[in-house]
């Protein structure tokens, strides 16, 4: 009987991982095809090729900017303009489908007209996988990533991208307060 158990749960734990991502993939693959979509998918290799040819034509900050494009294993990107066929109940019903799935909000905005949704799910410190998704009334943009980020890599990413200044102001900002006997 326990060796039974052990099979069973041998066979059953790759189809839970490969389920982790289904909904993405699904998502992806039910719209990408739509009247009005763009839709782009590019794995990990042909991401590192492009950074290594543009590193010849950018600036000095736009060259560190790149350098965490070699942690990106495979992207998909979807973009739908002029009035999304996505109903803002299926957008709502595929966010809750990965938040059951493990993916956690990083930030979350909500405007009157625009939401916007990033999220991660980590695994021993390391993020695996990032999704942006933002929603409004006349567009609907999604971008996967598959990644091997550190946390430490994300803050260097915004420090590099805003700049130290402004980065030390916010970091001192956000810093809780503890209070001192």
């Amino acid at each position: 009987m326990k060796k039974l158990s052990y099979v069973l749960l041998l066979l059953i734990l790759p189809a839970m991982l490969v389920a982790q991502n289904r909904s993405i993939n699904k998502f992806y693959r039910m719209h990408k095809k739509d009247a009005g979509a763009t839709n782009i998918s590019l794995p990990g290799w042909i991401l590192k090729l492009g950074a290594g040819i543009g590193k010849r034509y950018v600036n000095d900050e736009e060259k560190e900017l790149l350098k965490y494009v070699k942690h990106i294993k495979k992207m998909k990107v979807l973009v739908m303009e002029d009035g999304s066929t996505v109903s803002k109940e299926e957008s709502k019903k595929f966010m809750n489908s990965i938040r059951k799935k493990g993916m956690q909000d990083l930030i979350y905005i909500k405007d009157d007209e625009t939401n916007v949704s990033i999220m991660v799910q980590e695994k021993k410190n390391t993020i695996r996988k990032l999704l942006i998704f933002v929603r409004d009334d006349e567009e609907l943009v999604m971008l996967s990533l598959k990644t091997k980020l550190k946390m430490e890599d994300i803050n260097n990413l915004i420090r590099d991208a805003i700049g130290p200044e402004l980065f030390k102001k916010v970091e001192k900002k956000a810093a809780p307060k503890i209070p001192q006997a």
